[in-house]
């Protein structure tokens, strides 16, 4: 019981990272689709063509959105000068819970047992990446951060409608 509670609670944990994120990711969506369109059909369009498709990745959306709100709203950056950094720091989790091998808590010793531990190659060599219970409610805080940025941006950007 107590081995299929610890896995559950990690796949869980797994879910909520990827779920926020796909929150703030859609938040970009819709930046990106209203900054390149003018018409609901056209940013529907785009969004279904460009952003939806697995041509364009998370990261390449986050780098195209920073150079338009650096030229664009410049303003936002200078009143909300953590908002770029904590995006470009915390996008990265996401793929960590999203394709890394979490390992089993049952294969974890000592205090390890109550982390998720992710599996991690770097150069042919075992790491890995441990997020205690602070850890992990410091990235859904921080994800859940940058959602409520983005979607101030969104909400000044459709008032302004360029």
């Amino acid at each position: 019981m107590y081995n299929k509670m610890l896995y559950h609670s990690a796949n869980e944990a797994r879910g909520e990272i990827v779920g926020v994120t796909i929150m703030v990711e859609r938040a970009i969506d819709r930046y990106l689709s209203n900054y390149f369109c003018s018409t609901d059909q056209k940013r529907q369009e785009f969004k279904e063509l460009m952003l939806f498709s697995e041509r364009i990745t998370l990261d390449a959306k986050k780098e195209i959105f920073i150079a338009i709100i650096k030229m664009r709203q410049p303003a936002y950056l200078i009143n909300n000068p953590d908002f770029l950094p904590l995006l470009t720091k915390t996008l990265p989790h996401r793929n960590i819970f999203a394709h890394l091998d979490l390992i089993h808590p049952l294969q974890l010793n000592g205090d390890d047992k109550y982390k998720l531990v992710f599996k991690k190659y770097i150069n042919g060599k075992l790491s890995k990446r441990e997020y205690g219970l602070k850890e992990f409610v410091k990235v859904l805080i921080d994800l859940n951060s940058i959602s409520g940025h983005l979607l101030n941006l969104v909400e000044i950007q459709e008032k302004r409608k360029y």
